[in-house]
This record gives structure tokens, sequence and C-alpha cells, in this order.
């Protein structure tokens, strides 16, 4: 038997950082992936530390909290670990018991195809090579896919650049992290960092 219902939520989403700053890349995101009818893809690119992971958990956890169907989430820092854990989510559906990983994520992205047209979101964290992932992207109805990788990946999809905060947001920040009412040093500090 297969999970028809929702929501169904797979995989380690990170947590959000207690001091989650949002951000204006937040609500290209959310446009890039609102349209209706086919799969639409979004990749969130930027280097390393400006806080992908970060703004692609905040969405899953609106669409989690909205009750899509499926959330999941996935390591795709290799095509082993993405083929691994889409498998793991094929066998905790019953959609295979295949051994080779490979063959069971094939048959868990092929049952998503089929799955629509209800709201559902694969993430695929920390992309280095879009070839990785690109056979293993569903295309149902209802599907969204967001890939988050550094800027020097060409991906399909939507691209949605994620930058440095800007130094409102850095101050900002830094000012309730740690209440020191200090918004020159704030200001010195965040600008050390590189806005990061």
């Amino acid at each position: 038997a297969t999970k028809e219902t929702g929501p169904w939520i797979e995989g380690a989403r990170p947590q959000l950082a207690a001091g989650f700053v949002a951000r204006d890349e937040m609500q290209r995101l959310r446009e890039a992936l609102t349209g209706g009818g086919v799969a639409t893809v979004c990749a969130l690119q930027g280097m390393r530390g400006v806080g992908k992971s970060q703004l692609a958990s905040a969405f899953a956890q609106e669409c989690e909290q909205a009750g899509w169907r499926f959330v999941g989430w996935v390591d795709a820092s290799s095509r082993e670990n993405a083929a691994s854990e889409l498998a793991g989510f094929a066998r905790t559906i019953g959609v295979s018991d295949q051994d080779d990983p490979q063959e069971a994520a094939k048959a868990f992205v092929s049952w998503l195809n089929s799955t629509g047209p209800q709201d559902e979101l694969l993430v695929f964290d920390n992309v280095e090579q879009a070839d990785d992932v690109t056979d293993l992207i569903p295309h149902g109805p209802g599907m969204r896919v967001l890939i988050t990788t550094t800027g020097h990946t060409p991906v399909v999809g939507t691209p949605v650049e994620v930058g440095v905060y800007s130094p409102a947001q850095a101050v900002g920040y830094l000012e309730a992290a740690t209440k020191l009412g200090d918004s020159d040093g704030a200001a010195r500090v965040a600008e050390d960092l590189g806005w990061l």
C-alpha cells in the first residue's frame, strides 16, 4: 500500500535558525514556485554561507504548515546521497523494495509523477553537479522542485540568486542577537564578515 493522503513529510529538513532573517529572496522564491499545472523547478543559487538552505527550509516549513500533500528534503551533495534518500522514501511508502538505490529512486520519482495535482514539494539541497539530480526531478502536476546550489553550478529551472544580507539586515540581526545597543559596532562587525 502506498501513502495517498497527506501531509506526508520526509527527509531531514534543517530547522530554522533562532535568528532567521526574512529576506527579499523569499518572495522571489514563492513567485517562482506558485505556478499551477506542470511541475515547477526553482534553483536557489549563491556562494556558500549565504543562507540558501535556510531559505529553502523556511519555504518547506510554509508548505508543511499549509498542509501540502508531500514535502520531501534530500541531501543531494552527491548522486549517491540523492538516490539513497529517494530510495528510502520509496521503501517507506512501499513503492519499491529494490536493493539498487538508483532503481528504487527512479521508482519513487515515477510514483511522484503520477500523484498530482495536489501541492507537493521536493527539495534537493546542496547540489554540486546538476547531472546528479536531472533525471531524479519529478514532473507531475502540482509538483514543485527546489534546488539549492552554488552560483557556479548550472541548473534547470528558474534561478533565484541569494546574496549576502543587506547592511540593514546584518546590523539588525547582530543587534537582536547581542542586545548590546551598539549599531556602529554591529555595522563594523557585519562589514568585516562580508555581510554574511
